[in-house]
């Protein structure tokens, strides 16, 4: 044969026929094992349950596809309804059941409730496959906009996710299945074999120890069977990798139409800017009715504190009655917080999704892209902040809720404080379901507005070079033209400022080299000498220099009465910049006019005496007595209490003060100072002077002595007082009147001998 033919036959050898004959061989053996099973059925007794398991175990055999997805849940309802019937049969036949088989009742029993759990989970995941397959066939297409495609998106992030776990699942369960599979192989060739057994057994006693172990291999067969369902089905649900590839490609498909949708100003967004409305009046409302409760909650506590103050002695029952009290109080102070934080994430987020909108419609000015990214970034980080916070108060909210379910426990059954820790417990939980919430809205939104991010970075990155140097061009003819101030109708822009700028510059240089050439010329021509030429190149300098600038000024339409704005601006600034100077000036002119101080007045300065020497136009000079030079601003001694020791004349009052012992003639005291007094030259005695008697004092009789001097200078008025001291000494000691000085008495007991002893040299250094 030739060689092409006989390839030709042997693929058609192995596609149809072997298939064919495969199929054949399994059909007859099958049709073999229904015939062979028939008889048992006649072979046990009138209460067996193989009347009713054997045939619908068959039946299950040869019904069971190979896939997981054939049978409908109303098809498994009716195994599993089956399966508690035959449970319900085991039950009734216990009632009449002999002690032996009590034990094989008990294994059918214990084997069937496994089949109908096995078969309970295989209704629920048939029912799961239908609303997942309900749930795509209803879904509907959406108007495009911003909110759709965070939806979209997130369908594809969630089949990713998908895909990843399923892989993974996926395997894990075709090893199973595998061995689910070898299970059965191995439970159907026992049944086999133990109906074999029973169609030989003779006798009644071996028939009915072969019936029984026949139930079991059929329940064990039809475990395995339902098993490997089971884990076909979970296979099924699990899908191949191909199954959410090619969901992910249509949904990314999905997307990229919906951005040239939105690209082209399609689709509404205005849904879900009212369901952010919706969600802004709910927390509002939300927040008010907590707010009510904390006042509740406040009113509960301070009753409960005045009970317990009011209590003597003190009942420990009521304080844990207010700790717990307060602790709810707090709670609810927390979800306050809690719903004010969601309030203002979801304000932040509406700003964002507004942001998004517009960029995804193409409706974002190149100006505001800047603030868009930088209001993006900084969303990000508050967010990324917010769930870490999120997360620690999860995590302390968490604990509360642990210890107070705790307390809970161990209180006993008729305590008072049960039904407050339970509210105490209630508002813990939904805290901690409602910061759960927060916490997952926040991650969602984290991930809208990393998607914000993303198509702002890839909506730069999409400008060509053409286009950029077109934007870079446009920004800096803008920049070009951007008037800065108008005068007289003609605007002021950076370019013509520039330009400006420049002319003069170039002017300036010029101007340099005239005046240099200007100068050397007039030194040749004229012999002219260094310091004249000098004079001459900086005037011809500060010439040409000012013929440039304004020829730059006109020649930029710049209008030359615009320094008159200028003038007026510069003297308005010259005059808050020397307005301290101007007030010392006016402050100069009121001395010289009004008086006050004058020149060689004998002044007092901050605790310095010295005499006036000048008063200038901004300052006063003022020589001390220590010879220093002080320059006080003309404002000071307007502003500031300033002592002038001879504004008006040249009197100046002091006093002498003197202590005399006690037991000294008081009168011959006076008369003695009133001589000094009258006699010294440089006392005066109009105004008379003033002889005092001032007090008894610790240690003296103290007098003092006032009277008047002609004196400019503190130095003159010390020296007199000088004068008048050393004259009272003289003739104190002439008289014969001590000055005292301090001094104590002691006072002896003199009312027995003194005591004198008289000790050695060795005693006395010891001591």
């Amino acid at each position: 044969m030739h060689p092409i033919a006989r390839a030709i036959a042997n693929r058609i050898a192995n596609r149809i026929a072997y298939p064919i004959a495969r199929f054949a061989f399994a059909f007859a053996l099958v049709l073999a094992l229904g015939l062979t099973s028939a008889p048992v059925g006649a072979q046990t007794t009138p209460g067996s349950m193989l009347e009713s398991a054997t045939e619908p175990a068959a039946t299950e055999t040869a019904a069971t596809p190979a896939n997981g997805d054939a049978l409908a849940p109303e098809q498994i309802a009716a195994r599993l309804e089956t399966a508690r019937a035959d449970a319900q049969r085991v039950d009734r036949r216990r009632t009449t059941a002999t002690t032996r088989e009590l034990g094989h009742l008990d294994r059918m029993s214990a084997a069937l409730e496994e089949l109908i759990g096995l078969l309970e989970d295989q209704k629920e995941l048939a029912s799961e496959r239908l609303e997942a397959t309900a749930a795509t066939d209803s879904a509907t297409g959406e108007a495009p906009s911003a909110f759709a495609l965070d939806r979209l998106l997130d369908e594809i992030d969630s089949l990713d996710a998908e895909a990843t776990r399923s892989r993974d699942l996926v395997e894990a369960t075709r090893a199973g299945l595998e061995r689910a599979r070898a299970r059965v192989r191995e439970t159907e060739s026992a049944l086999r074999q133990q109906r074999t057994a029973a169609e030989t057994a003779t006798g009644s006693a071996a028939s009915a120890d072969a019936a029984r172990a026949l139930e079991l291999a059929e329940l064990a067969a039809r475990t395995a069977r339902e098993q490997q369902r089971l884990l076909e089905m979970q296979l099924a649900k699990l899908r191949p990798a191909s199954v959410p590839e090619a969901s992910e490609a249509s949904l990314r498909a999905d997307v990229a139409a919906m951005r040239q949708a939105l690209g082209r100003g399609e689709g509404d967004a205005s849904a879900g800017f009212e369901n952010l409305a919706e969600l802004e009046s709910e927390l509002a409302r939300r927040l008010e009715s907590k707010r009510r409760d904390l006042a509740s909650i406040d009113l509960r506590v301070k009753a409960a504190e005045n009970q317990y103050a009011s209590r003597t002695p003190s009942d420990p029952s009521l304080l844990a009655v207010v700790e717990a009290l307060a602790a709810k109080r707090d709670t609810i102070r927390h979800e306050i917080e809690l719903l004010q934080i969601e309030a203002a994430e979801v304000e932040a987020q509406t700003a964002v999704w507004r942001d998004w909108q517009a960029l995804l419609s193409k409706r974002l000015e190149e100006a505001d892209r800047a603030d868009v990214a930088t209001r993006t970034r900084d969303r990000l980080e508050t967010l990324d902040q917010s769930l870490l916070r999120a997360g620690v108060r999860l995590a302390e909210r968490e604990r509360a809720l642990a210890s107070v379910s705790k307390r809970l426990d161990r209180l006993p059954k008729d305590s008072s404080l049960r039904p407050i820790l339970r509210e105490h417990r209630d508002a813990l939980k939904l805290l901690v379901r409602h910061e759960g919430e927060v916490r997952e809205r926040m991650a969602a939104d984290r991930r809208t507005v990393r998607r914000l991010a993303d198509d702002l970075e890839g909506s730069a990155r999409e400008i060509g070079p053409l286009e950029l140097a077109r934007r870079v061009g446009r920004a800096i003819r803008d920049v070009w033209r951007y008037e800065i101030f108008a005068v007289e109708d003609q605007s002021i822009t950076i370019g013509s400022l520039v330009l400006a700028i420049l002319l003069i510059s170039i002017g300036a240089q010029l101007s340099r080299i005239g005046a240099k050439s200007l100068r050397g010329f007039a030194e040749r021509r004229f012999s002219l000498d260094a310091g004249v030429a000098h004079a001459l190149q900086n005037l011809s300098f500060y010439v040409l220099l000012t013929s440039f600038a304004l020829f730059a000024l006109r020649l930029i339409h710049f209008p030359l009465t615009a320094f008159t704005v200028i003038g007026g601006a510069l003297a308005i600034g010259i005059g808050f910049g020397s307005q301290n100077v101007m007030n010392n000036f006016i402050s100069g002119l009121i001395l010289m006019l009004e008086r006050p101080v004058r020149a060689q007045d004998v002044v007092e300065v901050d605790g310095n005496h010295g005499t006036i020497e000048r008063i200038g136009a901004r300052s006063t000079q003022i020589r001390s007595t220590d010879g220093r030079h002080i320059v006080v601003p003309n404002s000071f001694f307007l502003e500031s209490n300033v002592v002038n020791w001879t504004l008006s004349d040249d009197l100046i009052r002091t006093s002498v003060g003197v202590g005399v012992a006690y037991g000294s003639d008081t009168r011959l005291v006076e008369r003695l100072i009133r001589q000094v007094v009258t006699e010294l030259e440089g006392v005066l005695q109009d105004p008379t002077p003033i002889i005092l008697f001032q007090e008894f004092g610790d240690n003296s009789l103290n007098f003092e002595v006032h009277f008047w001097v002609l004196a400019r200078a503190p130095m003159q008025m010390r020296r007199v007082a000088s004068q008048v001291r050393f004259r009272i000494d003289d003739l104190f000691r002439e008289h014969g009147v001590v000055i005292a000085f301090p001094q104590r008495d002691v006072h002896l007991d003199t009312t027995r001998p003194i005591e004198v002893r008289m000790v050695d040299g060795t005693d006395a250094d010891d001591t």
